[in-house]
């Protein structure tokens, strides 16, 4: 008899108001994003969401690494320069679509399943200090790309992956180049990392 149980174990949310949530968790060998669509705010300025028309999908060790650099290059700022557009195909007929846009500073993850988008808006928070010149700076911290890229880690951690191409099932660079195919005969740029 299998001691093997197939549990749900939930690591984290980010939430955008005005967008979506995204909701992340573990399952078997994979991570699970949930994303559910804002609906408004109530009485009281609460954000409420719609959980009735959620869509998810699930991500694999080469689609959370793919993930994982594209975020890491943008906090870290070696990417944080480039315009990104990144599609990947996932499980149940669902696409990712990561962007990016450095003159706003926005990150955006969108899922396309069964028809419908749901768009998840990475949050952001500014923080201004005075430089050696005395001028005041205004810096973009990307908080919800920072958690996101976390969480990442963290499963490619777990599963054994992390952050080893050479670990993993299949090249990098070749599944890099598979992206680009199913890509639906749109512009993407894939940022190289």
């Amino acid at each position: 008899m299998s001691r093997y149980y197939e549990t749900n174990i939930r690591i984290g949310t980010i939430a955008a108001s005005g967008f979506s949530y995204l909701s992340m968790s573990y399952f078997r060998t994979y991570l699970t994003l949930n994303f559910v669509p804002w609906l408004n705010k109530d009485h009281l300025g609460k954000d409420n969401y719609c959980n009735k028309v959620h869509r998810s999908t699930t991500l694999n060790p080469e689609g959370a690494l793919s993930f994982y650099r594209i975020s890491k290059s943008i906090i870290d700022g070696s990417g944080s320069d480039k315009k990104v557009e990144f599609v990947l195909q996932c499980k149940n007929n669902a696409d990712l679509i990561f962007e990016y846009d450095p003159d706003s500073d926005w990150a955006h993850l969108t899922i396309n399943k069964d028809g419908k988008s749901i768009k998840l808006r990475f949050p952001t928070h500014q923080h201004s200090e005075t430089n050696e010149f005395g001028k005041n700076v205004t810096m973009v911290i990307q908080t919800g790309l920072g958690t996101f890229a976390k969480v990442l880690d963290g499963y490619l951690t777990r599963v054994g992956a992390d952050d080893k191409p050479n670990k993993l099932p299949i090249n990098f660079n070749e599944y890099q180049d598979y992206a680009k195919q199913v890509s639906h005969n749109e512009t993407w740029f894939n940022i190289n990392l």
